[in-house]
């Protein structure tokens, strides 16, 4: 949250921080890691891809 706020504050246009909050917590590692020892591989992969899509949306919107 203080690498998007820092971003807004130095006036970085909004399309980075808006894809860069909609897309980071998904993608950590941490994420991922539970999301393969629970749901298994196929749902991570799909996760991580459509965490991507959603940073990318979310980037084009704003």
């Amino acid at each position: 949250m203080a690498v998007v706020l820092g971003a807004i504050a130095s006036f970085v246009p909004w399309a980075p921080g808006v894809a860069f909050m909609a897309s980071s917590p998904p993608t950590s590692p941490r994420e991922s890691l539970m999301s393969v020892s629970l749901f298994g591989p196929t749902f991570a992969i799909t996760f991580f891809v459509a965490a991507i899509a959603v940073g990318l949306a979310g980037g084009a919107a704003a």
